[in-house]
């Protein structure tokens, strides 16, 4: 099984390359593949291994690639079975690509308001709330509960991009309507209380 994360490697704190840590010592068979512009700078990819390698993984277990041409960075997908959501600071475009490309993205809810939210309140709408944990031991179990079943990767992998699509998140159109519904309402009841 091959974790993913294409996000900026500035998103990669001490905590979350810990947790990242954790989740390949309790998947020994797992790898790694971390995707961003930076990791084309030698000292880039020395400091990101040599913080891996504090934890206990070897080198051999983490794909550390760099800038690609928009075709070929959307190919990598094709390598990932899992998409892991950095905390605490979270992704965005990545989530939204991951998913598009069938992959699906594992995240950690934080009680951070909008930013510690952000990865369940684009899951939610698709269906993927069981792929929200709760706490960091949660989020490593759920990585290796999704990783050691690959029935359900592949299922996922073969009707994520139609979720997307029928759902909110993917229907823009749809989104800024009930938007705009929502925006009425509050209007509506504001104007009432006075």
């Amino acid at each position: 099984v091959t974790f993913g994360a294409f996000h900026k490697v500035t998103k990669l704190a001490p905590e979350l390359l810990g947790c990242w840590a954790s989740i390949l010592h309790a998947c020994p068979d797992a790898r790694l593949y971390l995707k961003d512009a930076e990791l084309d700078r030698p000292e880039v990819r020395q400091r990101i291994t040599a913080a891996f390698g504090g934890h206990g993984i070897d080198a051999e277990r983490l794909i550390l690639e760099g800038a690609s041409p928009r075709a070929e960075y959307f190919a990598c997908f094709d390598h990932v079975d899992v998409s892991l959501d950095p905390f605490p600071y979270r992704g965005g475009a990545v989530t939204f690509q991951s998913l598009w490309m069938g992959v699906p993205v594992l995240t950690l809810e934080r009680p951070q308001g909008m930013i510690g939210r952000y990865g369940a309140a684009i899951l939610a709408p698709i269906g993927l709330d069981d792929w929200v944990a709760t706490d960091e031991d949660d989020y490593v179990a759920r990585a290796c509960r999704f990783a050691a079943d690959p029935a359900l990767l592949a299922e996922l992998r073969a009707g994520l991009r139609q979720r997307l699509m029928q759902s909110t998140a993917g229907d823009g159109a749809r989104f800024v309507r009930q938007l705009e519904t929502l925006l009425r309402e509050v209007w509506r009841d504001g104007n009432a209380a006075r």
